[in-house]
């Protein structure tokens, strides 16, 4: 009898362990970054610290600042990868994030993310855009590759899809997403960002390289996935309707409740722009903590979609956003403050377990995206994001970009571009 119940407690233990271990097998991930001032030893540096968790990635996703020679890491990263593995990525503003901190070199940084699953299929595309209209056009034609290049048949709907794309065109990259996948699938990502607003930034896909254009990539998998979409903005009484936009829907704001958009908005923030008013020019640093939004309404709480107004027009007195409104759509005023955009990123990361069922113990990897202008009117205290990210998600492979636009999804509701926004996507290790 004892025997047996020896033999049956070695099963049971055999059994028990063998299960965690395939299941432990259904992702692969590692992380690596390097502030190095030489492209190549960044890139070999970053590599090396990533291929302690996956050493034959089948996607690697790329975040770089505009300080290095970015052709020159995006050549150096394939040549240490080899020919297997799928490239995205965009550059970020001022530095990157990983578990470790953010990191900020004298020259520049870049962070890796190496993911490999059996139980998963990426496709990456992308494409160089000038306009808006164009842009749609060229998402559905790369959503519809990224599915081919994920090894599915045409017609075949993600679980996810990632993006990257220039300032200016998010809107059109995720109509076009809609127009092959439908509006329910989440679509997560950043516009990409320099340091100084000057159209230095750029997009990776694959082996190409774009300063106006997107990137994508198809994700089919068993695993979980967890999401969350947050401003961590507070809303207020005052809001108005925007009664004229240029060109029906757009970034030129006209009018709010039938007068000038800029003199409303400087009433709502406490006649700050008086001297913008008066001479023009931008507001785009005090206005991070003044974004107006867009709300749509989730278990009975508003939840505000950010739009960051940049500058004021003083012959007509308008007002230049970072993301379009239509007109006849109702815009709130929010504020926030050193503390709410800090301690966003613990929400957010509470809210991408929950939406994704996820453990603590099961999560595998996650990207991070945070608004680079948020990031500007809280850096002096930016570095306290990263304890409470890691208290939330655990010791976990994980990087994150600093953008000029985020966009990500709200279930319901579907998926949006917004300002001042931040976004978690975390990945289980499990099906």
């Amino acid at each position: 009898m004892k025997k047996l119940i020896s033999t049956l407690c070695l099963v049971a233990i055999f059994c028990f362990y063998s299960t965690n271990v395939l299941k432990a097998q259904d992702i692969k991930a590692g992380y690596g970054w390097s502030v190095d001032n030489n492209e190549t030893k960044a890139v070999k540096e970053a590599v090396k610290m990533m291929k302690q968790g996956v050493k034959k990635p089948e996607l690697v996703i790329l975040y770089s600042t505009v300080g290095y020679a970015v052709k020159s890491v995006q050549r150096n990263l394939r040549k240490e990868l080899g020919e297997s593995a799928s490239i995205f990525g965009l550059t970020s503003c001022w530095g990157v994030i990983s578990r470790d901190g953010i990191h900020v070199g004298e020259k520049g940084s870049l962070a890796i993310l190496g993911l490999a699953s059996p139980v998963s299929d990426f496709g990456v595309s992308g494409r160089e855009t000038n306009t808006p209209q164009d842009a749609r056009r060229k998402a559905r034609e790369s959503i519809n590759e990224a599915i081919l290049k994920a090894g599915k048949p045409k017609g075949s709907v993600p679980d996810m899809v990632l993006m990257a794309a220039s300032p200016g065109i998010e809107e059109s990259v995720l109509k076009g997403i809609a127009d092959i996948v439908g509006s329910k699938v989440p679509v997560y990502g950043g516009a990409t960002a320099d340091n100084t607003i000057t159209g230095k930034w750029k997009v990776f896909n694959n082996d190409e390289l774009y300063s106006s254009g997107f990137s994508l990539i198809t994700i089919f998998t068993d695993l979980k996935i967890g999401h969350a979409f947050h401003s961590g903005y507070l809303g207020s009484e005052k809001d108005g309707i925007a009664t004229k936009v240029k060109n029906m829907e757009g970034r030129v704001l006209l009018e709010i409740d039938g007068r000038p958009a800029a003199e409303v908005y400087n009433e709502w923030a406490y006649n700050k722009f008086d001297k913008q008013l008066k001479d023009g020019g931008s507001i785009l640093a005090p206005a991070s903590f003044y974004p107006i939004a867009k709300s749509v309404i989730v278990d009975g709480r508003p939840h505000y979609i950010g739009v960051h107004p940049s500058e004021i027009n003083p012959k007509d007195r308008s007002l230049l956003l970072f993301a379009n409104v239509k007109e006849g759509s109702r815009l709130y005023f929010t504020e926030g403050t050193p503390d709410s955009l800090i301690y966003r990123s613990e929400t957010i990361s509470r809210r991408a377990l929950l939406n994704g069922r996820i453990k603590k113990a099961d999560v595998s990897s996650a990207l991070f995206i945070y608004c680079a202008g948020t990031m500007l009117a809280v850096q002096d205290r930016i570095n306290e994001i990263i304890p409470i990210i890691n208290k939330v998600i655990g010791n976990v492979p994980y990087i994150g970009a600093f953008t000029f636009g985020e966009q990500g999804n709200i279930k319901g509701y579907g998926n949006f571009h917004g300002n001042l926004m931040s976004s978690m996507v975390i990945i289980g290790n499990q099906k």
